[in-house]
């Protein structure tokens, strides 16, 4: 089917979401909103104000559940303050992910460092598995691809002052402290992935998870969180890119066993959830020997979600809209 919508002016728009039922009460300041955000980013808002189609007219296959018409009461200040509460959270949860990436930074760099200032390019070091395994997008080694990152990241870094003393002073290749900082998170697991496997066991102790592959996969489900956080996306009411598993033998019972199994929130997949994610997070923050008050900043932010009505009901709230479990602020993860 063609794309067939066409262009219209913020003025034109304000006037099609009145039509459909949404109040505008100042059409300055919506258009103002329009214009910082978008009118096709504010959909992603607008949406938990549409009615929803009867269940015989949903399409799971097109994710076309609500009809165009906007729920009795509902209205554009509204809307403004679920973007604005949206865009707390991110920059609370950019600040934890932030902190978790120095301190991964430095995790590695320490294990890698007592095995030798250059690590990072000798086989030796690594683990001799991963290293030879063959990636199948490219068909090169592991050892192959990490050497071809890192040295794109030294090379995108050149500028930097502490390179570039580096570089002049000492040549090529660099001690793994100063690899690791011109790295992208994003590139990390894959280091992370190469370690002998006592260096992958000790850098996942620190942040309390006792399985290394745990704390692999938990390690991309981090930079995917960033990833969200740091690029504007929303997260109030987003299913993430991968489910997060917890296991029992991986992690502090007292701490997060209330995210065992499937059944610690009543919203639809919770497992890819804001709640799990933010969990895991305040959890290996909490573990790491330098301790962490993020999970009260977390909570402060959340618990400051806006009462948004629609026909009386609530729009939004944390069980369904984010994978929240019920009294979540009195668990002990949540505590000082």
């Amino acid at each position: 089917m063609p794309y067939a919508k066409p262009f219209r002016e913020i003025e034109e728009l304000i006037e099609e979401i009145q039509t459909l039922g949404m109040s505008v009460p100042d059409v300055d300041r919506a258009a103002r909103f329009f214009r910082r955000i978008g009118y096709y980013r504010s959909g992603a808002y607008r949406y938990v104000f549409r009615e929803l189609l009867p269940e015989d007219e949903r399409d799971a296959r097109s994710r076309t559940f609500r009809k165009d018409d906007y729920l009795p009461g509902s209205s554009i200040v509204d809307v403004m303050k679920l973007e604005e509460f949206d865009s707390r959270i991110r920059g609370t949860c950019l600040i934890g992910l932030s902190d978790f990436e120095v301190r991964v930074r430095a995790a590695i760099a320490h294990v890698l460092a007592r095995r030798h200032v250059f690590a990072h390019t000798m086989i030796q070091h690594l683990d001799p598995i991963e290293v030879h395994a063959v990636t199948a997008a490219k068909g090169k080694t592991k050892f192959d691809e990490w050497t071809a990152t890192y040295k794109a990241a030294i090379a995108s870094s050149s500028q930097e002052d502490f390179v570039a003393h580096l570089l002049v002073k000492y040549g090529h290749p660099l001690p793994i402290w100063a690899v690791v900082d011109v790295l992208s998170f994003g590139n990390l697991p894959y280091l992370y992935d190469i370690l002998q496997r006592d260096d992958r066991i000790e850098v996942a102790k620190l942040f309390g998870v006792a399985q290394e592959r745990k704390f692999a996969a938990w390690l991309r489900s981090m930079v995917d969180f960033r990833n969200y956080s740091a690029h504007g996306s929303r997260l109030f009411n987003r299913h993430f890119k991968r489910d997060i598993g917890i296991v029992a033998g991986a992690i502090d019972l007292r701490l997060l066993a209330h995210v065992l199994g499937t059944t610690f929130s009543c919203s639809e997949r919770p497992h890819s959830r804001l709640y799990i994610n933010a969990a895991l997070l305040a959890y290996m923050l909490r573990k790491h020997g330098s301790g962490s008050r993020w999970h009260l900043n977390f909570k402060t932010t959340i618990r400051k979600l806006p009462a948004l009505q629609g026909s009386n009901t609530p729009v939004v709230d944390l069980e369904r809209s984010m994978g929240f479990p019920p009294n979540w602020d009195a668990l002990d993860l949540w505590q000082e």
